[in-house]
């Protein structure tokens, strides 16, 4: 839904939601969609452990898709999370 390495997606503190019916799998159920980012880093196998010994990572919008947690119901290999990193403005 939103790719691989979701630790790497944030979202904005004041990003606005939208709703929307999905669609196939997710049909009758309410989907939600905000405008995120998705950090990169290149060469990440040799990054150093720690994030803030790190040289800035590339930021790529992306669209956050959120689905209810009892939709995975064994849709196969993938990754999933209930939190997401929140971006707050300095």
């Amino acid at each position: 839904d939103n790719g691989e390495s979701l630790h790497n997606l944030w979202l904005p503190a004041d990003a606005p939601f939208t709703t929307f019916e999905g669609k196939g799998l997710f049909s009758h159920k309410i989907l939600i969609q905000a405008p995120g980012y998705r950090y990169e880093q290149s060469n990440p196998e040799q990054q150093p452990l720690w994030h803030y010994d790190s040289a800035p990572a590339k930021r790529q919008p992306q669209t956050l898709t959120f689905i209810p947690w009892f939709s995975w119901a064994n849709r196969g290999e993938g990754e999933m999370r209930i939190w997401v990193n929140e971006e707050t403005s300095a």
